[in-house]
């Protein structure tokens, strides 16, 4: 891991993963648990314009993720809580996200994968 790259991660993030259980009726409901609760990250927001037929173009914002490779996170986890890394009262965004897809590099040297975020309504 480069030391420069570390230094581009101002936040903290909380990763959980989903170990569904069973009400008393039977029925599944999901149980969100802590993987990492300090995982150090980076998030990103770019805007961008996406065509739409009725309305002509819209902006629509991309959430992300940059995080160091071989962070245990997979495609069902689910962010929530990030926090600035320096400050850590000081909240950038509660979420909760679900991880879209995890993006890898194509390279053996790569510092970073990134995760294209959703958020969850």
């Amino acid at each position: 891991m480069s030391v420069h790259f570390k230094r581009n991660l101002i936040h903290v993030c909380q990763v959980q993963r989903n170990t569904p259980t069973r009400s008393a009726s039977g029925e599944p409901i999901p149980l969100w648990a802590d993987v990492n609760p300090t995982m150090r990250c980076r998030y990103v927001q770019k805007s961008e314009s996406v065509a739409n037929e009725s309305l002509g173009f819209m902006m629509k914002l991309s959430d992300s993720l940059l995080v160091e490779t071989g962070e245990d996170v997979l495609e069902a986890d689910r962010i929530t809580d990030i926090v600035e890394y320096a400050d850590e009262s000081v909240i950038v965004d509660a979420g909760p996200f679900e991880i879209e897809s995890v993006l890898g590099r194509n390279s053996t040297k790569a510092h970073h994968i990134s995760l294209r975020l959703e958020r969850v309504e």
